[in-house]
């Protein structure tokens, strides 16, 4: 049996990656602002050495709300 990255489920959406601080707040359920803009809509999201954490919504002023994100045993 092969295990498949949960990720795999959303390759297709946009990407975002944060720094450690904005994967905690995130994690914490609330909204950060990646000091880029962004294309609206879902997308999937990448802490710190890029661990999957799950999707969010983008806006276009840069600010990312969560949506679906994966439990983590590691703290970030």
């Amino acid at each position: 049996t092969c295990m498949l990255p949960v990720d795999l489920l959303v390759a297709t959406l946009p990407v975002s990656n944060l720094d450690a601080e904005n994967t905690t707040l995130l994690r914490l359920g609330q909204k950060v602002k990646t000091g880029f803009e962004l294309q609206p809509g879902l997308v999937r999201v990448y802490g710190p050495n890029s661990i999957f954490l799950g999707t969010a919504e983008a806006s276009s002023d840069g600010w990312l709300t969560p949506k679906r994100l994966i439990k983590q045993e590691k703290r970030y």
